[in-house]
C-alpha cells in the first residue's frame, strides 16, 4: 500500500530530525552543566584556600572533585558531536533525496488521478464511436492514463527501494555511533561515582562533626 510506504518514509524523516535535535540539545546542556560545575568547583577551591580551618579543607576537597567531575562530563561531548555530525549529514543527503522522491511520487499520483478523471469525463461524452474527434479524444485520454500509471508505478518502486536503503543506512549509522556514546556515558558515571565516594570517605576522616549524604552525585554537608 502506497500510503503505508509514505507513512514509513515520513516516520524516518521525523525520527531522524528529532534525534538530531536531541543530540544537539544534549550536547549544549552537557557543556553548560559542565561549565557551571567547573565554576562551582573553582569557587569552593578559592574559598577553601582563604580559609585555614577544617571547613576550608572541606571546601578545597569538594571543589577539586567538582572540577574533576566537570572535566569528566566533557568526555561525553565527543561522541555526541560525532552523532550530531553524522546524523546531520545523513539528514541532508539521504533524507533530502528521500524527500525529493516522495514529492515526485505524490505528483505522479496526482497526475494519474487527474488522467483517470479526464478519461472518465471523455468516456461519458463518448456517444458516437464513428466520430473521429471523439475517438481521438478517448484514445488520447487512454494513452495518458497508461503513461501516468507507468510513471507512478515506476516511482513507487523507486521509493520503496529508497525507504529500505535509508532505513538500513540509519541502522548502520546508529550501530556505530550510539555504542560509543553509551560506553563513554557508563565510564563517566563510574568515574564520577568513584570520585564522590572517595571524597565522602575523606570527609569522614576529618576531625569535626559532619552529617552528610550523597544524592544523585550531589553532596550536601551540614556542619554541626
Amino acid at each position: 500500500d502506497i500510503d503505508a510506504k509514505l507513512e514509513k518514509a515520513r516516520h524516518l524523516e521525523t525520527s531522524c530530525s528529532q534525534l538530531l535535535r536531541s543530540a544537539t540539545s544534549n550536547c549544549y546542556h552537557i557543556r553548560a552543566l559542565s561549565s557551571h560545575e567547573l565554576s562551582l568547583g573553582r569557587f569552593l577551591a578559592s574559598r577553601g584556600e582563604a580559609d585555614f580551618t577544617l571547613a576550608g579543607d572541606v571546601m578545597k576537597r569538594t571543589g577539586s572533585v567538582h572540577e574533576d567531575n566537570a572535566k569528566f562530563r566533557f568526555s561525553l561531548v565527543n561522541p555526541l558531536t560525532r552523532l550530531q555530525s553524522e546524523m546531520s549529514t545523513f539528514c541532508g543527503s539521504g533524507l533530502g533525496d528521500l524527500s525529493d522522491s516522495i514529492r515526485r511520487l505524490e505528483k505522479a499520483r496526482a497526475d494519474y488521478r487527474a488522467a483517470l478523471l479526464w478519461m472518465k469525463a471523455v468516456s461519458e461524452k463518448f456517444r458516437n464511436p464513428d466520430s473521429k474527434w471523439q475517438l481521438g479524444k478517448f484514445r488520447e485520454a487512454q494513452a495518458n492514463v497508461k503513461d501516468t500509471k507507468e510513471n507512478f508505478d515506476k516511482l513507487k518502486g523507486v521509493l520503496t527501494e529508497k525507504i529500505e536503503m535509508v532505513g538500513a543506512s540509519r541502522s548502520n549509522l546508529l550501530s556505530h555511533t550510539l555504542p560509543y556514546y553509551q560506553t563513554e556515558m557508563l565510564a563517566y558515571l563510574d568515574l564520577s561515582a568513584n570520585h564522590f565516594h572517595k571524597l565522602l570517605t575523606e570527609l569522614r576522616c576529618l576531625s569535626f562533626f559532619l552529617s552528610f549524604y550523597i544524592s544523585d552525585n550531589i553532596m550536601y554537608i551540614d556542619i554541626i
